[in-house]
């Protein structure tokens, strides 16, 4: 039975997608103008790592006005994942004196409003193996996901000591623990 807050996750990523084209949603100057890898003019993103968002989340001067040494993150998606865990966009969910969504992609980043009454547990990352670690755990399923048409992963969620890999065109979902990458069944 899926509950009112399982419904909710479900529909994150398309919402927050949704929200990155509406104009002044974006807190800080920068126009993410198309979410597949280009640039809306035919220019090429580079996709980043997951370690990369992280480290400019962590150093960033003006994000380290808005968070104190307390600060948590309790959700991380990636989206068009390649075979290397490289993403087009990273979105994180902070939270510290108040909650917002970190979205980073290629050297850009911007900040949304998180209003989540109920958050999912802190990701401790030191605990939780990397998502280059998962793919190359998980090389056989993330080959049957990348070959044929598809070139990437379509999701990578880590939330409350879980890594989720989603298929959108199938509806599939591969569950592992982050903290070893086996798989749940």
């Amino acid at each position: 039975m899926v509950t009112g807050i399982q419904k909710k996750r479900m529909y994150l990523p398309i919402f927050l997608i949704i929200i990155l084209f509406i104009p002044g949603c974006i807190s800080k100057d920068v126009h993410i103008t198309d979410l597949n890898n280009s640039d809306g003019a035919g220019e090429m993103y580079r996709r980043v790592s997951l370690d990369e968002a992280i480290a400019v989340l962590k150093s960033d001067d003006w994000l380290r006005m808005e968070r104190t040494t307390g600060y948590t993150i309790h959700n991380i998606v990636g989206r068009n994942i390649d075979r290397n865990a490289s993403a087009d966009h990273w979105i994180i969910s902070v939270s510290s004196i108040e909650q917002f969504y970190f979205i980073y992609r290629s050297q850009e980043y911007s900040t949304m409003v998180w209003d989540e009454s109920e958050k999912d547990h802190p990701i401790n990352l030191s605990n939780a193996i990397s998502p280059e670690e998962l793919f190359v755990k998980q090389d056989a399923l993330i080959k049957m996901l990348t070959e044929n048409e598809h070139s990437t992963v379509d999701e990578l969620e880590l939330r409350n000591g879980i890594y989720y890999i989603r298929n959108f065109e199938t509806g599939d979902e591969f569950k592992f623990y982050a903290t070893t990458g086996m798989p749940i069944n």
